[in-house]
């Protein structure tokens, strides 16, 4: 599956800006790494953007935003692999 995604905020600056577009791809079976920057369906935040800090021994992903302000799992909680819609693989700074 791949998306086309613009950023709102700066919960990832400096890495990302507001109003930069990503592209996402997820292959089946996908396999993500500490400090991929992948987008997240969240039940309370929606469609995030975020990087992977931890994998914790229960396959618990905790993501972190690179700005300052930015919202992290120690506020959200972990997310499992199926929240995770795709990894970034090219971003675009208009």
């Amino acid at each position: 599956m791949l998306y086309l995604r613009r950023i709102t905020g700066n919960s990832m600056y400096p890495t990302l800006r507001d109003g930069d577009y990503i592209w996402a791809f997820k292959r089946l079976l996908s396999h993500y790494r500490q400090g991929d920057i992948v987008l997240v369906d969240h039940p309370l935040y929606t469609r995030i953007v975020k990087r992977i800090k931890h994998i914790d021994k229960d396959g618990q992903y905790w993501l972190v935003g690179d700005g300052i302000d930015s919202v992290s799992s120690l506020q959200m909680g972990p997310v499992s692999n199926r929240q995770i819609l795709a990894r970034m693989f090219w971003h675009i700074h208009p």
